[in-house]
Parts: C-alpha cells; structure tokens; sequence
C-alpha cells in the first residue's frame, strides 16, 4: 500500500469518488491496521499512541461526566467508576466510553 499511496491520494483528490467506490477498490484501507499505517504515513505520528496521549487528557473529565450522568440511569456503572478514584487506566475510560 506504500507505493500506491501517491495513485490514490491523486485519484481520491482529482476524481472525488464515494466512500463505496474507496472501499470497492482498496478496501484494505478499511481495516485498523491500514487505518493506522495510513495515519502514520501521512502525518509520521503512531495514531494509537496519540489517541492514548490524547485521551490521558481527558480522562479526569469524562470520569467526573460519567459520575454526575450515572448516578441513577445505571447502578452497575456507578460501581465500576468508583472503583476508578484509586486507579485511572486508559482501557477502563475506553470501556466507559463504549458503555455509555
């Protein structure tokens, strides 16, 4: 995928073609691994570990809006996130987040 980078970069530019279209032809840009590896390539950054980076910012804050929205919608959720006052993983906020 690395050496037809620059052909479909033109050809997404120049013809706009749908999303089907993209997937039809290259549909191994749909998959996480290439996903990544294209972020990589355009902007030389690990998306992953950007995202991770990213959301170390804001786990304080969805973690207060988790608490104030869960207190009665759902009992089991409340549990689970006081049990995150001692100890804030990443994967516990992604969890959350799919949750939620």
């Amino acid at each position: 995928m690395a050496a037809t980078f620059s052909l479909r970069r033109a050809e997404i530019i120049h013809n706009e073609p749908t999303v089907s279209v993209i997937q039809t032809r290259w549909p191994a840009l749909f998959t996480e691994r290439q996903i990544c590896e294209e972020f990589t390539r355009t902007v030389t950054t690990d998306l992953k570990m950007s995202f991770m980076d990213g959301l170390d910012l804001f786990v304080p804050r969805l973690l207060q809006l988790y608490r104030t929205t869960t207190k009665s919608r759902i009992p089991g959720l409340k549990d689970y996130i006081n049990c995150l006052e001692n100890e804030v993983r990443n994967v516990s906020v992604l969890w959350l987040v799919l949750y939620y």
